[in-house]
């Protein structure tokens, strides 16, 4: 057995820990798509030496599968040696899923050969050790630089928050849209003010009063991750973005972080924003079990998925966008 705390814990003691691995964020899921879950977990001499969180969800077709995790760039085990196969093979017998999806997996330590494994790419990091800002932005681009002078001369106010407000969703909603993308409901990221509340930082830009760009980040253990900037493109001039990036970036620093995550770069725009960083680029995949499964994971740019971006735009008011989003989103688990 093991409890809440020590969980959390060793999720923050774990290099490759990220907020989705939190106890609070089961809670999330939990209640509000009321998915199955299963925490597996691999204890010596009563400590914990992995974990596996994962959740049952059926698809669109009506197909039952696992995921680790949903609505998540992150999943897959933490710990040393332990990919909890046995206990993976009982669960897909048990409850008659079809497949385990892995999101990321770079927390895998051991051996995955009977895993299938789907490159998609990078995911980037800064390596802040115990460097100052000066040190940082000797890495970042001519163009970042430039952008963030532009933004002070703007006089655009910076907010720190400790909460995900109706501000940041407003500017998440208007974001999805743009992107053709369904987004989740506002309950996801209130419930996520509930039981996550130590780890959320968001940094929140204006200009005259007028919220411009919000970005959401979390602090976990030694690193610092960043999940969603949202913005009204109608302001992008301001370079309000750059600043709220490197606002975070300071964050990170003063609460001596040793991670900065930007997340992955699956496609050619976001590497080339997150490359003007200096970022270190990492492998980054998908991972399915059993092998032999024929599965695609789902990828911007190609095949259908433009076609689908352009649907969602043209065919679902925004008035309803969070409803359908919910929908559409908790039959996929992205």
């Amino acid at each position: 057995m093991f409890s809440e705390e020590e969980w959390d814990r060793w999720v923050e003691n774990h290099p490759d820990g990220r907020y989705v691995y939190l106890s609070g964020y089961r809670k999330v899921i939990k209640e509000l798509f009321n998915f199955p879950s299963f925490s597996l977990v691999k204890k010596e001499k009563n400590e914990i030496k992995a974990v596996l969180p994962l959740f049952l969800l059926r698809r669109l077709k009506g197909e039952k599968i696992l995921i680790s995790l949903p609505f998540s760039e992150y999943g897959g085990p933490l710990g040393e040696g332990e990919i909890f196969l046995g206990e993976i093979k009982q669960i897909l017998k048990e409850t008659k899923a079809k497949f385990l999806e892995i999101h990321g997996g770079v927390g895998i330590k051991g051996e995955i050969s009977q895993f299938k494994i789907l490159p998609l790419l990078h995911y980037a990091t800064l390596n802040l050790g115990k460097k100052k800002l000066p040190e940082i932005l000797d890495r970042v681009d001519y163009s970042v630089k430039k952008n963030i002078r532009k933004a002070w001369k703007e006089k655009l106010h910076i907010r720190r928050e400790r909460e995900i407000k109706k501000s940041f969703y407003s500017l998440y909603l208007i974001s999805h849209r743009r992107l053709g993308s369904p987004p989740l409901p506002f309950k996801f990221f209130s419930l996520i003010n509930s039981y996550l509340y130590p780890y959320i930082r968001v940094i929140s830009i204006y200009y005259h009063g007028k919220i411009v760009s919000s970005l959401l980040g979390w602090s976990v253990g030694k690193s610092f991750h960043i999940t969603h900037i949202a913005s009204d493109h109608h302001f992008w001039n301001l370079r309000g973005n750059d600043l709220a990036h490197i606002e975070m970036i300071k964050w990170a620093l003063e609460e001596r972080k040793e991670i900065f995550d930007f997340g992955p770069a699956r496609y050619e725009g976001q590497i080339r924003y997150k490359k003007k960083w200096g970022v270190d680029f990492h492998p980054y995949k998908y991972l399915y079990y059993p092998r032999e499964i024929q599965v695609s994971p789902p990828q911007p740019e190609k095949g259908i998925y433009p076609y689908l971006r352009n649907l969602w735009k043209l065919s679902v008011p925004d008035f309803l966008s969070p409803f359908f989003g919910k929908f559409v989103r908790g039959h996929l688990g992205i």
